[in-house]
Formats: C-alpha cells, structure tokens, sequence
C-alpha cells in the first residue's frame, strides 16, 4: 500500500511558503523542491498534522497516544516534535 501524505509542495521560506497556496493551485513535484534551500509539503486532505515547539509537552502527546492505541508518525527534531494522523472519518 502506498501512503500518498503530500499533494504537493511549494518553495520555502523557512518554516512557511514563500507564496500562498491557493485551492487548485498547481503544486510542485518533491523531485523540483529537494534541490531549493527550503521547501514545504502541502498536506493530502485526509492528514493533518501537529507541532510540538518542546520536549516536555512532545512527550506528552507521546504517551496519551500511545495509551489510547492511536496510530501517528513522529517526526522528532532537536527541539521540536511534529505528529502526522489520518483523518478517519
């Protein structure tokens, strides 16, 4: 099974794009951004996902989904935590 997570990206600008993304907008291919100094992915519309600026409250998160069996992608960086879900409605 392939997990399609973004539909697209656009250039960066740090954390945020450098345009605005607009519904329908032509997307850019990851094979175009990976060569950009930065970059963002839009995400497909049945995902969502979470930031977590610290540890603390990225562990947190960590054990209450955990707990309740909630299936999540983490991404863990120096001082942050971002969580990726599925949409299941």
């Amino acid at each position: 099974m392939r997990i399609i997570l973004y539909r697209g990206y656009l250039r960066g600008d740090g954390k945020h794009a450098s345009s605005k993304f607009k519904s329908g907008q032509k997307l850019l291919k990851f094979d175009t951004v990976r060569k950009e100094d930065s970059y963002v992915g839009i995400l497909s519309d049945d995902y969502i996902c979470v930031d977590v600026d610290n540890w603390p409250e990225s562990h947190k998160l960590l054990k209450i989904l955990d707990n309740l069996n909630i299936n999540f992608s983490a991404l863990k960086l120096i001082t942050e935590c971002i969580f990726t879900f599925k949409v299941m409605i």
